[in-house]
């Protein structure tokens, strides 16, 4: 009888354990865009990501592709090359090493898009039906 409670409470706890992961994990995923007013289009697919560990307060790079062939975004972009742009982005993701072939070529044409918050900033970019984003929160 005793074995039964103990073994339940395991179970209750690995349980709770596992809910709290995959909440702070999920939570994590869509902060950034969460907390800059940003709607992907529905059909949007992610085909990479690299997010910083799970923290209390989000803080740290992200980063993420989509693929987004024949959608539109919700946000006004800048057609113009922009240099600051360029730098910030790669100085973001040259700290969390980024493979080559999930990068914008900066040497062809691309859309963008800045926004800057309380310590932290986020670029999109568009090029190839591809959207490129980059944040970072303090």
């Amino acid at each position: 009888m005793k074995n039964k409670k103990v073994m339940t409470m395991i179970i209750f706890i690995v349980l709770i354990v596992i809910g709290t992961l995959f909440y702070v994990y999920s939570k994590n995923q869509n902060s950034f865009v969460e907390n800059w007013d940003i709607k992907l289009p529905d059909k949007t697919v992610s085909i990479y990501h690299q997010y910083p560990e799970s923290s209390f307060h989000n803080d740290g790079v992200y980063y993420e592709v989509y693929d987004m062939s024949h959608q539109e975004l919700n946000i006004s972009l800048q057609a113009q090359k922009n240099q600051k742009v360029e730098q910030n982005f790669n100085q973001c993701v040259k700290e969390i090493n980024i493979p080559e072939k999930y990068l914008p070529d900066f040497s062809k044409d691309y859309e963008y898009y800045i926004k800057n918050k309380d310590g932290g900033y986020i670029i999109l970019i568009v090029q190839n039906s591809r959207l490129f984003i980059t944040a970072f929160d303090l």
